[in-house]
């Protein structure tokens, strides 16, 4: 008969542990922020790794001010690094990639203005544990304002 590419089996005993940090400071007017995690799980019954708790993961993320340039503006850069996910099946088996993204922000009459660019570099890559392919480069546009405070860039009393 045809196997599954993938099985599904319940554990009794996984024990799913490691160790993650986080750390935000600032550099003048910069701001810095660094994450990582080192997933880990085992069968208890077995003591067999188990492969399906994720990947190391590590990002930075650096946050400028650009008031001079735009009105309360903010530059962004993330870098994120995602470890191989090995001695699986082939199906769920992926290589260790990184991505970067950047992003420009600005508030002007109450609209937040947002252009990002993600996968900066257009890699190809798929998050552990999934299979379907993460998008190429992509741009994008966002505008956001409250509405709680009136339409914007119409004066109160017209």
């Amino acid at each position: 008969g045809r196997r599954p590419g993938v099985v599904i089996t319940a554990l009794k005993m996984p024990r799913l542990d490691g160790i993650e940090g986080t750390a935000s400071l600032r550099v003048g007017a910069a701001q810095v922020g660094l994450y990582g995690s080192i997933p880990r799980a085992i069968n208890r019954e077995t003591g067999e790794k188990l492969t399906d708790a994720g990947t190391a993961r590590a990002t930075v993320d650096l946050t400028f001010p650009m008031a001079r340039f735009v009105p309360y503006g903010a530059f962004s850069v993330r870098v994120r690094w995602n470890d191989a996910v090995t001695g699986v099946d082939s199906t769920l088996a992926r290589p260790a990639f990184s991505t970067t993204a950047i992003e420009l922000s600005s508030v002007l009459s109450g609209v937040r203005t947002v252009v990002a660019v993600r996968n900066l570099w257009n890699a190809s890559y798929r998050e552990p544990l999934s299979f379907i392919p993460e998008p190429g480069r992509s741009i994008t546009l966002s505008l956001r304002y409250d509405f709680n405070g009136g339409l914007p860039f119409v004066r109160k009393g017209m």
